[in-house]
C-alpha cells in the first residue's frame, strides 16, 4: 500500500499495490497493521485482498493463522 498525506488534515490517499503475472493479479486492499502503524487508523478487519486469475484451474497460496 502506498499512503500519501494530503494538505487536508487527517486525509490520506491510499493506493493498493498490485502484483501481476501471466496468471492474473493479486492485490492487497487493506492491512490493519500497516494503517495503524503509519497513520494511526485502527479497524476490526485484519486484511483484505483481491485476486483475479486469467486461466481456469489456478490455485494461489493459501494462508491460515
Amino acid at each position: 500500500m502506498i499512503i500519501e498525506k494530503t494538505v487536508i488534515s487527517d486525509l490520506y490517499v491510499i493506493t493498493p499495490r498490485s502484483f501481476e503475472d501471466e496468471r492474473g493479479y493479486f492485490m492487497e486492499t487493506f492491512r490493519r497493521d500497516l494503517l495503524q502503524r503509519e497513520i494511526g487508523i485502527d479497524f476490526q478487519v485484519a486484511q483484505t485482498n483481491d485476486a483475479y486469475n486469467q486461466k481456469k484451474g489456478i490455485i494461489r497460496g493459501l494462508h491460515f493463522f
